[in-house]
């Protein structure tokens, strides 16, 4: 009954923070912190406040009308949430704080509404993010099957790259993280739809954006030799994450970059904006890759966008309480590898 109050009262002031208790003693406020606006494409930002600590917190999120996802798992490493929304309308953010005992938990709720990056004028936008390799477009709402975008450097003969394909949903605008772009080039976009038997039914406007210089530093490529008869170069892609190693000369920040087999570099995870990973799992379809976090987030694994955004992150420490509860024994940390099952659960 409290939890259903509490959402009641968020739902109907919005940006309304709330403090909820479950255990007698616990109590925790959830709190926004964001800058930017509230709008597709922007982190919104939260912090969370307890009266005990430790504290292992869990942050989840919920569209209006539908269940929570978790974002960040039980982990008393931050009390610093963050997450990118990818469709514009109202959500709900929901904080469970657990208390040193581990049996006394708490909640806070706050609802909040995304905007839309289509204007009046209902055209396409192309949004720059933090990352000089990494746009956000997005396209009006659409009443056929799906949406794909592409993009090719202007004035060139080169084959467009092509997005994974997005369900219309009639209502809300579609949003594609653009990357695999070389720095300081000018580029064409724009959006495709497709009927219910995969056939192209309409072509936008083509707009254009440049990207931006790349500060951040790599250790030095050297392609030894190319062999173009037998090279997928206009699609072909490496994608590189080393190994963090000791030593006067060794990697201490092992980002993840890719680039094509020319050694062009066409993208990177920004550590300096999103914090170090240790490794990159593997890519997940649909813009997505699973990462090993940094010391910042002991035993963890994470999924990221392009744009280098969290997705959901769970850690050792959390599975093992799950595990203990059906009687199995607790993992030490993730490692090496990870992969989402047909069934929608990750297994490492």
């Amino acid at each position: 009954m409290t939890s259903r109050i509490l959402s009641a009262l968020c739902w109907t002031i919005t940006l309304l923070c709330l403090m909820g208790r479950i255990a007698e003693g616990l109590e925790v406020n959830l709190q926004l912190v964001s800058a930017s606006a509230l709008k597709v494409g922007n982190a919104i930002v939260w912090t969370a406040e307890a009266n005990d600590t430790p504290i292992d917190y869990q942050f989840s999120i919920a569209p209006a009308g539908q269940g929570f996802t978790v974002v960040h798992d039980f982990s008393n490493s931050t009390n610093r949430f963050e997450w990118t929304p990818m469709k514009e309308g109202s959500y709900l953010a929901r904080l469970v704080a657990r208390g040193p005992g581990k049996d006394a938990l708490a909640l806070a709720e706050a609802g909040f509404h995304v905007e839309s990056r289509i204007g009046a004028d209902g055209q396409a936008v192309v949004s720059a993010s933090a990352h000089p390799l990494v746009f956000l477009y997005s396209a009006p709402p659409c009443d056929v099957r799906a949406m794909t975008a592409e993009f090719v450097k202007l004035n060139s003969f080169e084959n467009p790259t092509v997005t994974d394909a997005k369900v219309c949903d009639q209502a809300t605008s579609v949003n594609f993280w653009i990357a695999g772009l070389e720095e300081n080039r000018d580029y064409t976009i724009r959006y495709r739809l497709w009927n219910d038997q995969g056939e192209p039914v309409y072509e936008s406007q083509p707009a254009t954006f440049r990207t931006g210089d790349v500060t951040a530093s790599f250790p030095a490529v050297q392609v030894l030799k190319q062999d173009p008869p037998y090279m997928d170069l206009p699609h072909g892609l490496m994608l590189q994450s080393l190994n963090r190693s000791a030593g006067p000369s060794g990697v201490t920040d092992p980002t993840p970059v890719a680039r094509k087999l020319d050694g062009t570099l066409v993208w990177y995870y920004d550590s300096a904006v999103h914090g170090a990973v240790n490794n990159l799992l593997r890519p997940l379809g649909q813009g997505l890759m699973m990462v090993i976090p940094g010391a910042n987030y002991p035993h963890g694994l994470r999924a990221i966008d392009l744009a280098g955004n969290t997705i959901w992150e769970t850690n050792a420490g959390a599975i093992s309480i799950r595990l203990a509860a059906m009687g199995l024994p607790p993992i030490q940390n993730f490692h090496h590898d990870a992969l989402v099952l047909p069934n929608g659960m990750t297994s490492p």
